[in-house]
């Protein structure tokens, strides 16, 4: 799965929907399939998070806002990932029986504690 993520985003422009789709897929795959790879997954999610908003995709880019709180591993990392996925769960005025709004609900809270 991540090579064929890498040759799509290799593909497309970093400005498209599809890269946005890809780079968190791929940021969701490499963290469940590689605890050394938190640069790379932060990197992917700061991709996605950039790519999401010209497309309105919001969900995508909440769960990479999510995926970017999961791999912060010091105080700006997790200030970093705590302002996106404060904005972009902020954004939010319906919808919060989505599981990723469900989920995204205590890591708001735990980010904003710390």
């Amino acid at each position: 799965a991540g090579l064929l993520a890498d040759e799509v985003k290799a593909l497309v422009p970093e400005d498209s929907l599809l890269f946005a789709a890809v780079a968190v897929n791929k940021a969701e795959v490499t963290a469940a399939s590689d605890a050394v790879a938190a640069e790379q997954v932060r990197e992917l999610c700061r991709q996605a998070i950039k790519a999401c908003p010209a497309f309105g995709i919001r969900m995508t880019e909440l769960r990479a806002c999510l995926r970017l709180a999961s791999v912060a591993q010091d105080e700006a990392q997790r200030a970093e990932a705590a302002a996106h996925l404060g904005r972009v769960y902020g954004s939010f005025t319906e919808g919060f029986a989505f599981p990723v709004l469900r989920e995204a609900a205590p890591g708001v809270e735990r980010l904003a504690a710390k």
